[in-house]
């Protein structure tokens, strides 16, 4: 069994938080769901990455991390994912998507040399910038900036801008996440376009009340 740390994915319910001006409720802030914070931490990652302008040969020479250091590495599929070292059978699970493991840097290197399929599709997103880019996933992760540009077309709601961006998440394999995200939007009612929730259902193929 992996030495490995675990997230506690027990969320409290939290309160909304009023902002008070001059002894004035002025307006209450609904907090994130974990949903929410979950595609946060992701984004966090992808736009530091996607703001890099580094030559493809110049990625591997970022500076490697011990090889001992724990990587956070964080669930980017649905349902249930695990991986086992070939190297040293340790094993690893991530219960859900947004799942976090803790796995040695020289386990990666493993994953990478024998599972490219968990960090390359990806099923599993690095939240460690010299990780990322030691792997050279820096291209990987910039195709995440399709899903962080749903919100801004959903507001838009420009039809064909929309179906040409579901096209390409379909393309980059980023559905796992947009969905993830959709249903985010939807839930907290910043989606509610019958228009677009049939587009985005028809082109990436589920059902947004289904759970």
């Amino acid at each position: 069994m992996a030495n490995t740390k675990k997230i506690d994915e027990a969320v409290k319910e939290e309160k909304p938080v009023e902002n008070v001006e001059a002894g004035n409720v002025v307006e209450s802030v609904k907090p994130k769901s974990k949903a929410a914070k979950d595609i946060d931490d992701i984004n966090s990652v992808v736009n530091s990455m996607a703001r890099e302008e580094v030559a493809a040969e110049e990625v591997g020479a970022k500076v490697k991390p011990d090889s001992n250091k724990e990587i956070p590495v964080k669930s980017v599929t649905f349902g249930g994912l695990t991986w086992i070292s070939s190297k040293t059978n340790s094993y690893y699970r991530w219960n859900e998507i947004g799942a976090v493991e803790y796995v040695p840097f020289s386990e990666l290197i493993t994953m990478n040399n024998t599972s490219r399929d968990f960090l390359f599709d990806p099923l599993v997103i690095l939240l460690d910038e010299d990780a990322a880019k030691y792997f050279r996933l820096d291209t990987v992760y910039k195709n995440f900036a399709c899903v962080n540009r749903l919100e801004g077309l959903f507001d838009e709601g420009d039809l064909d801008k929309i179906e040409v961006e579901l096209n390409k998440i379909k393309t980059t394999k980023m559905r796992n996440v947009a969905i993830s995200k959709i249903r985010t939007l939807y839930d907290e009612g910043k989606l509610n376009n019958i228009n677009i929730i049939k587009l985005v259902e028809k082109i990436l193929c589920f059902d947004l009340t289904e759970r």
